[in-house]
């Protein structure tokens, strides 16, 4: 369900971009202010930025509005328009990152990231064949609440960190009120 979803989204916005925003290369902008303007007019930038390699290859796309980067997504050098990361970057707070979601060659998400205002990361979220096997929150670099890990053998496992030290199960959700 997840992977279906992921390639909807990403059919959505690729059909949005190619309708109705201009593509330029990456050569066409420049960053004055930490805005992106075009090379042509000095104009702030609205449009999809395309980064190629020698073989035109596309290797990078940003989505830019009003000279501010809202996301990026990188590809796979061997597919066509295969994604395998995008970044997401915060509306309000522009070049600080919100969510990275990690992308399998087949299209399905493995991996997400979320970041809080400030570009700290909150949460890692991994996944397998669309379900969630791992889950651990964070407070920035540190492990900080709750660790969830689903094993091989199916086993469900808890573990909490308080500043990034394991906490033993009780004394932890006393301290962080869970459950």
């Amino acid at each position: 369900m997840l992977r279906i979803t992921s390639l909807l989204i990403f059919i959505n916005l690729f059909s949005f971009a190619q309708e109705n925003t201009r593509i330029v290369d990456f050569d066409d902008t420049y960053l004055k202010n930490e805005l992106l303007y075009e090379v042509n007019n000095d104009k702030l930038y609205t449009g999809l930025i395309h980064r190629t390699k020698k073989n035109e290859q596309l290797v990078q796309e940003d989505y830019v509005e009003k000279g501010v980067i809202h996301y990026t997504q990188m590809f796979y050098r061997k597919g066509n328009r295969i994604p395998y990361s995008k970044y997401i970057y915060n509306k309000d707070n522009p070049y600080v990152l919100k969510q990275v979601s990690k992308y399998h060659f087949e299209g399905d998400i493995y991996e997400i990231i979320y970041y809080d205002y400030n570009g700290r990361k909150i949460l890692e979220e991994n996944f397998e064949d669309g379900k969630l096997i791992y889950s651990c929150e964070f407070d920035g670099r540190k492990r900080h609440g709750r660790e969830f890990c689903i094993t091989e053998k199916c086993d469900t496992t808890f573990v909490y960190y308080l500043k990034g030290k394991k906490q033993k199960n009780n004394m932890l959700q006393k301290t962080l009120n869970f459950d």
